[in-house]
C-alpha cells in the first residue's frame, strides 16, 4: 500500500540532507540579507570612491543572496585599493562569515580566501 507520493523530502536521503542544512524562515533570511547588505555598503562607503556607484547600486537593488556573495570580489578589490589588502581581508572575513547557512556548499565548495 502506498501512503503518498514519494519525494526526496520524505526519502532516506531527504532526511539526511534536512539535518545537514538549517531550516531558515523567509523572514529570517530577509533580515540576514539586509544585515549583509548593510555591512557591505558600510565597507564600500569607506573607500570614498565615487566611481563605485555601480557596485553600490548593485548591492542596494539585489534581493538575491547569491548576487551578494559574488559581489564580494568587487568589494574586496575596491577596499584593497583604498585601505590596503590586509585591512580589506579582515573586513571580508567578517562579511563572509555572515553568509554561513545561506549559501549552498555547491557555490562555496572551496574555502574562501576572504
Amino acid at each position: 500500500m502506498r501512503w503518498g507520493k514519494p519525494t526526496l523530502r520524505n526519502s532516506f536521503f531527504g532526511w539526511l540532507s534536512a539535518e545537514a542544512e538549517p531550516v531558515h524562515h523567509s523572514d529570517d533570511i530577509g533580515i540576514q540579507l539586509e544585515e549583509i547588505r548593510h555591512a557591505m555598503l558600510l565597507c564600500l562607503s569607506e573607500t570614498g570612491k565615487p566611481r563605485e556607484l555601480a557596485l553600490g547600486n548593485k548591492l542596494r537593488m539585489t534581493d538575491d543572496v547569491q548576487t551578494l556573495w559574488f559581489a564580494r570580489s568587487d568589494l574586496m578589490q575596491s577596499m584593497a585599493a583604498t585601505i590596503g589588502e590586509t585591512r580589506a581581508r579582515e573586513k571580508m572575513t567578517f562579511i563572509t562569515k555572515m553568509f554561513n547557512g545561506l549559501i549552498s556548499e555547491s557555490i562555496t565548495g572551496h574555502k574562501s580566501r576572504y
